[in-house]
């Protein structure tokens, strides 16, 4: 079942307040992790050029997953505040439409806060649990246990280098026995500052183990991965 859209808006508003996205002092930024940082208090449409439509595309798939592919757009536009931006948002489309309050201020990329406010939704469908369990878990994993590694990506037939920033919030959860079929998920955030708005790839995936009896290398339990769709050159 799909969330109404008044209830979306406000669990998407308790997601960007408990995360932090960046609206406090500069000063402030050295108490957070590096992958905190990188993803929450970075200007990540510095390098956007206005006016401009930034293009991601969504798939979703696996034997525990609701197939389906759609795209997200993010318009951004120049306020009247200079160095300030205006972002409004596409949030799937047809019946999986979601309305997102437009951004008067935008800094960080709202992909990455739509993908994640998803994704806690989904753990607390699947498990019955509380989704602000699974969102508390993947703010302590971001601030205490997140790998960053340098990568490169092949885009518009260029290697582009990036890092990628990896958690396993779950790993050590120590409710995790009451979704043990899901508590190996991992989440890969894929940044470039080669790239408008930095986000190249954000993917949520639960890999099959002992207990889903999946064998080595079958397709994933979930799958979800959201990515940069450039224009052609």
């Amino acid at each position: 079942m799909k969330p109404k859209v008044s209830s979306f808006i406000a669990s998407l508003a308790l997601f960007v307040g408990s995360i932090g996205l960046p609206n406090v002092a500069v000063s402030e930024q050295n108490s957070f992790s590096r992958a905190n940082t990188l993803l929450f208090f970075t200007d990540h449409l510095a390098n956007v050029s206005v006016p401009n439509t930034l293009r991601y595309t969504f798939t979703n798939r696996g034997a525990e997953a609701e197939a389906f592919s759609d795209i997200i757009e993010v318009r951004v536009t120049e306020n009247s505040i200079e160095g300030q931006k205006k972002v409004t948002l596409n949030y799937f489309t047809g019946e999986r439409h979601r309305y997102v309050p437009p951004i008067s201020n935008a800094k960080g990329n709202p992909v990455l806060t739509l993908f994640l406010q998803r994704e806690v939704h989904e753990m607390g469908r699947l498990t019955q649990g509380p989704w602000r369990h699974f969102q508390n878990r993947i703010k302590l994993a971001l601030e205490h246990a997140a790998s960053i590694s340098p990568v490169t990506f092949q885009l518009n037939g260029h290697t582009t280098p990036g890092q990628r920033i990896r958690i396993e919030p779950y790993r050590d959860d120590p409710k995790r026995s009451r979704f043990e079929k899901f508590a190996a998920k991992y989440y890969e955030i894929t940044l470039s500052e080669d790239l408008p708005g930095m986000i190249y790839e954000i993917r949520g995936v639960v890999p099959g183990n002992e207990q889903t009896k999946v064998r080595e290398g079958a397709e994933p339990l979930i799958n979800a991965v959201l990515r940069y769709h450039p224009g052609p050159e």
